[in-house]
């Protein structure tokens, strides 16, 4: 690598170099030669042995994350490099290459007997009533993170509860209390959290996905003991 690709490289990790040469490339240029060096790393590490690059819902990721999946793709020709992204259908628009060289791979939904086993699972029971299945699976088109996410709303409500080893359903199944998509769901379990837990969990989100609990302490004024039980209820939720 050139001194400049190093000091392009560098940058991502918030190095900085003095009297770089960086400093006189306009935006435009910088991130031209970027996604040109970590394409050339990608390829030349590709060679010394087959390479697989996965991005889980990449759907989620920045705007120059996607551009560069889709440089990486295009302009690695050659070498054995398996680009290898998830993303939601409804968002299959984010990853556009060259489409004689993409596979796409349509994962199916659950069904009926996947739900009804995943919903013993979570409540711990053998048998759980056919209503309650057929409630989640056409509310949820068989999306599993959607199903997951239903199920811990309507046991979190109480119109879903365990007695003696068996589930009931305490209240009606009604479509229209039910958020209409995942993120709503997680929003709704948001806005249960008291004022505490709802301000650590901002504090987090700015933090990282990862972090010391030291910091979110020292973040938060508090000492670690009490965040760590505080963070200990939030996964809990």
């Amino acid at each position: 690598l050139s001194t400049t690709e190093v000091h392009l490289l560098g940058s991502l990790l918030g190095v900085e170099f003095p009297d770089s040469y960086l400093r006189y490339m306009s935006g435009d240029q910088r991130l031209a030669n970027l996604f040109r060096t970590m394409t050339q790393l990608f390829e030349w590490q590709a060679k010394q042995q087959p390479l697989i690059v996965m991005i889980q819902n990449l759907q989620w990721t920045d705007r120059l994350t996607q551009e560069f999946v889709r440089h990486l793709h295009e302009n690695v020709t050659e070498a054995p490099l398996l680009v290898a992204v998830t993303v939601r259908p409804e968002d299959g628009s984010v990853f556009i290459g060259d489409q004689d060289r993409v596979m796409t791979i349509v994962l199916p939904g659950w069904d009926a007997a996947e739900v009804s086993s995943y919903c013993q699972e979570f409540l711990g029971v053998e048998q759980i009533p056919d209503e309650l299945t057929t409630f989640i699976l056409e509310a949820s088109g068989g999306n599993a993170l959607f199903v997951k996410e239903m199920l811990r709303s309507l046991a979190r409500t109480g119109a879903v509860s365990v007695e003696g080893g068996v589930a009931a359903i305490r209240s009606s199944l009604q479509r229209s209390a039910v958020p209409d998509t995942v993120q709503d769901l997680i929003r709704s379990r948001i806005d249960a959290l008291d004022r505490h837990q709802r301000l650590v969990l901002e504090v987090a989100a700015v933090t990282g996905k990862t972090f010391p609990l030291n910091v979110m302490a020292t973040a938060m004024r508090s000492d670690v003991a009490a965040m760590e039980t505080t963070l200990d209820e939030l996964v809990a939720t």
